[in-house]
C-alpha cells in the first residue's frame, strides 16, 4: 500500500512512516493548542500550515486533511 499523501510505501494504514509520525504529533499536540488558544481542530490545522516553524511532513498531513476532509488518518495514530 502507498501513502495517500506522498505515494511512498506505507507499512499499514494510509500513511508512510514519516507522515504517520507527523500525524501522531498533530494529534498529541492539539490539546495543548486547544487549551492555549481555544481553537477548533480545523483552526489548529490552518495554524499549523501557516506556522513557518512547522515541519514539511506535519504541514503535508494538515493540508491533506483540510483539502480531502479525510481525518481518518489521525485515528490510525491513536
Amino acid at each position: 500500500m502507498s501513502c495517500v499523501i506522498c505515494g511512498f510505501y506505507a507499512n499499514s494504514g494510509k500513511l508512510c512512516f514519516k507522515h504517520a509520525a507527523a500525524a501522531k504529533n498533530l494529534v498529541e499536540n492539539y490539546n495543548v493548542w486547544k487549551n492555549a488558544f481555544n481553537i477548533s481542530f480545523e483552526e489548529y490545522l490552518h495554524s499549523i500550515i501557516k506556522n513557518r516553524d512547522t515541519g514539511v511532513w506535519a504541514a503535508d498531513v494538515a493540508r491533506y486533511i483540510i483539502e480531502s476532509g479525510d481525518d481518518s488518518i489521525l485515528q490510525e495514530q491513536l
